[in-house]
């Protein structure tokens, strides 16, 4: 993982690689659908982060060797003191 300040936003970048000798093929079982199949995976990921006056933003948007996507974001606005609003995001593909 590596990431950057620039004031106050935050950007990160992530990356991991794994391989197996031989090729993983699990039972399909219902909860196994979207299991890992194969020899090679890899998958990134871009996160962020920002924080204002009021409000802060940050989240995270991953992905895999076939471009599948993950994104999860949260908001927060404070409108005034002792109060927050939280507001989340998540979308994440059935084949990620």
């Amino acid at each position: 993982h590596i990431n950057r300040d620039i004031n106050r936003l935050t950007i990160g970048l992530t990356g991991v690689y794994y391989g197996f000798s031989k090729s993983y093929q699990p039972d399909i079982k219902p909860y196994s659908l979207f299991t890992l199949k194969g020899k090679n995976f890899y998958n990134g990921g871009i996160d962020y982060s920002y924080y204002g006056r009021n409000f802060s933003l940050s989240g995270e948007t991953g992905w895999d060797k076939n471009g599948n996507l993950a994104i999860l974001t949260l908001f927060i606005l404070k409108p005034v003191s002792g109060y927050k609003l939280n507001f989340l995001y998540r979308n994440y593909s059935k084949k990620y």
